[in-house]
């Protein structure tokens, strides 16, 4: 059994962030055209942080006052969480592909809707379906093992809803490994590689990089066909990310014990909250 600290706080204040967006509209515009000239990853994807204030057991009147107008000025902030909101089926539904929205905003964000959108169709489960992804979940050391990040993962869907009228269906998080070994590319890995190096290179040059052009940015030597990398990449996408061993044992007990299960062995943990998850 984990022995807590002695609490001091016993209710919490979450104050909730999201980007910010400058919307530039055309007078002479078409109605809602600078909604469908935003950029796709702009207009579906919302970044999200919470602030998190704890609230002492006794409060003096200057603190209640405070605390029943909603002045987290006067608490202290006990932690935070950031992350991002990928709507699946808004993202389906408009024609896009949610793999290559989230890759234009970091590899981490393509990496998990890659093992989503897998999962939906290998378990034949409908893309009406929302997904959050935790960046990080941070409690400030001190105040540790008291509840507070278990309080606000069990919370956090129904802070969002009530907040932002999102409807989440999956939360995932994907735990960074403990220690970077000297890297040692995969087979998976060096056909990443050389497949985004033929795509950069065409971007640029007009060519691929088995063509004898002049210029070329990368020079990778290609000894697969694109076909064969792109199926190398299919069949190995679920591999380890890093090995068991540098797995931050305290942060996936922390996870489990809030219901979340790793995905196959992607390092990947998931907690869906409308159906039984399985990582078969």
């Amino acid at each position: 059994m984990v022995k807590m600290k002695n609490i001091i706080y016993n209710e919490l204040m979450v104050e909730i962030h999201g980007q910010i967006n400058v919307y530039n509209i055309e007078i002479d515009s078409d109605e809602a055209d600078w909604l469908y000239n935003m950029d796709p990853h702009d207009r579906f994807l919302q970044f999200i942080w919470l602030n998190i204030y704890g609230v002492p057991v006794i409060l003096n009147d200057e603190l209640e006052e405070a605390y029943y107008e909603g002045d987290t000025s006067k608490f202290s902030k006990i932690g935070r969480l950031t992350g991002y909101y990928i709507p699946f089926d808004e993202i389906l539904e408009e024609g896009e592909n949610p793999v290559l929205l989230c890759d234009d905003v970091s590899a981490d964000l393509g990496f998990i809707a890659t093992i989503f959108k897998d999962y939906y169709e290998e378990n034949n489960l409908p893309h009406l379906v929302s997904l959050f992804y935790i960046d990080e979940l941070e409690i400030y050391k001190q105040y540790r093992r008291n509840g507070f990040g278990s309080k606000i993962l069990l919370e956090l869907p129904y802070l969002l809803d009530y907040h932002k009228g999102i409807n989440i269906s999956d939360l995932a998080y994907y735990p960074a490994p403990t220690h970077f070994k000297e890297k040692i590319y995969t087979p998976y890995e060096q056909a990443l590689m050389k497949q985004i190096a033929d795509k950069m290179n065409k971007f640029y040059n007009k060519e691929s990089t088995t063509s004898k052009g002049e210029r070329k940015l990368i020079a990778l030597e290609r000894q697969l066909s694109t076909e064969e990398i792109e199926e190398l990449i299919e069949n190995e996408k679920n591999t380890p990310s890093y090995d068991e061993e540098y797995k931050n044992i305290n942060l996936y007990r922390f996870y489990e014990k809030n219901g979340f299960k790793e995905f196959k062995e992607t390092r990947l943990l998931i907690k869906s909250l409308y159906y039984t998850f399985t990582d078969k």
